[in-house]
């Protein structure tokens, strides 16, 4: 699976992913969407996304175009 990565205008940690590279099916109401990067192994996209279930994934985009992630936080305020 070819997958393509598109960060909010709104909000960097939110990202959708897509089948194409121009993302015709993300909704556009909500916010701006720019093209960040594109890939094929389903391991990078576990790692650098922090997607859990990649079959959830396929069938989000199967079903409508687009899958909608947020990005974990990585560093944490210090205590």
């Amino acid at each position: 699976m070819t997958w393509h990565a598109h960060f909010s205008s709104k909000d960097g940690r939110t990202i959708a992913l897509t089948a194409d590279k121009e993302g015709h099916a993300l909704p556009k109401e909500e916010n701006e969407w720019v093209y960040c990067k594109s890939g094929e192994s389903e391991l990078e996209l576990c790692i650098a996304l922090g997607i859990e279930d990649v079959n959830q994934v396929r069938e989000d985009i199967a079903k409508d175009g687009y899958h909608i992630c947020r990005l974990k936080r990585i560093l944490h305020k210090a205590p």
